[in-house]
């Protein structure tokens, strides 16, 4: 069986948190340790998939016992507990993710249970668990995040409760409202009320411009502009939406275009962050034709940002079809079947090749098929009117 190793002081919120929980509140074992000088030793002893650490230690002592055991263990899943402040958990380099510290054990339940499964996927791939050994700026979502989450699972929740939440961020309150009025919607009147437009929005959407809004936060390198992918994604993010909806697609399986498309460059976010100078290279080498890019990624690092991107989105348990859907928004080979994965992968393909005609003079990509060739033009004509839905 997968174990978990919980490294955490005595008489911690995180020890006795774990004293407390269910037997069925996780089908793994798990090892308490009161000091990070004993986690090398007992790594070392047996085949371990997570460690998870408590905040509470020395922060310099915490990030060495990560970079130690990404080095010496890369297929071990590292995550942190961290109580918040102000809405906002501490940074922790060496980690993949930070999590909230909460007065209960449910919510970690489903993390664990997939970090259980990045860890095999790790230990399955070597040059993966490498590539992410190296990387101590995984980005972790925003607190904000985990409440809005259990504000939507709790019995009382509602828009309301989403909205007060959602007002602790200003610049998130001012892109929920822009979107809300902008002519996707093409709505009589403007959205003033902010429970309003997460109620036009949906919850699912909401989840997605916090999560896009974190990533898209930081400081670019020299040379790179995060406002250019920013809009990149809303377009891809708006065109899948629609294109799922033209193939007949459900209002869930909508709502997953919207957020696999707002997310699926983050693997190059992540890139940029832990490997600028090389990455930048790979950027000018592909003059902005993210086939090149994908194709350059690959020979470099073993897989193309959208993989690696699918990587972090299954660590923050996003739904299955949206990691799937990032995963391969960049595969323009075989043919493409889930609806979420195909609406994405064509958006960006549309998006990406910038064709203004319909591509009947082109062969076109594997994984549209012959049969959805003759909706082409149509996609095209909603393509062509990205511009003014994200300005």
């Amino acid at each position: 069986m997968s174990e978990i190793l919980l490294a955490a002081p005595e008489g911690s919120a995180t020890e006795r948190l774990f004293r407390t929980r269910a037997p069925s509140e996780g089908a793994y074992d798990a090892t308490l340790l009161p000091d990070l000088a004993a986690v090398s030793g007992t790594l070392a002893g047996r085949r371990w998939s997570v460690l998870l650490a408590d905040a509470a230690f020395d922060q310099a002592d915490l990030e060495r016992t990560l970079q130690e055991t990404a080095q010496s263990h890369p297929e071990v899943v590292r995550l942190v507990i961290a109580e918040t402040s102000n809405g906002s958990g501490p940074e922790i380099r060496g980690a993949h993710q930070v999590l909230p510290e909460k007065d209960d054990w449910t919510y970690l339940a489903p993390v664990l249970s997939t970090a259980l499964e990045v860890s095999a996927q790790l230990s399955a791939n070597p040059r993966l668990a490498g590539l992410l050994s190296k990387m101590d700026k995984l980005p972790s979502p925003p607190m904000l995040y985990f409440d809005l989450r259990e504000e939507l699972e709790s019995e009382a929740g509602g828009t309301a409760g989403l909205a007060r939440i959602a007002a602790r961020d200003p610049a998130l309150v001012a892109e929920v409202l822009k979107i809300a009025n902008s002519g996707f919607y093409a709505l009589p009147r403007s959205v003033t009320d902010l429970a309003d437009a997460i109620r036009l929005l949906g919850s699912d959407a909401l989840l997605s411009l916090v999560l896009a809004a974190h990533v898209f936060s930081g400081m670019p390198p020299p040379g790179m502009r995060l406002d250019v992918l920013w809009k990149h994604s809303a377009r891809v993010s708006s065109l899948a939406r629609q294109i799922a909806a033209m193939q007949g697609a459900n209002r869930n399986q909508q709502s997953a275009c919207a957020v696999a498309g707002i997310l699926h460059d983050i693997g190059l976010i992540v890139l940029l962050e832990n490997d600028p100078s090389t990455y930048q290279q790979l950027w000018k080498e592909s003059n902005g034709d993210e086939a090149k890019l994908a194709e350059r990624e690959q020979a470099t690092y073993g897989l193309n940002h959208g993989e690696l991107g699918a990587m972090v989105l299954k660590l923050w348990t996003l739904p299955e079809e949206i990691v799937q859907a990032v995963n391969i928004s960049h595969h323009w080979g075989e043919p493409v079947e889930a609806p979420v994965a195909l609406a994405v992968t064509t958006a960006e393909w549309l998006i990406d090749t910038s064709r203004s005609d319909a591509a009947s003079e082109e062969p076109l990509p594997g994984f549209l098929g012959g049969s959805i060739s003759a909706q082409l033009a149509d996609w095209i004509e909603i393509r062509d009117g990205q511009e003014q839905e994200v300005a």
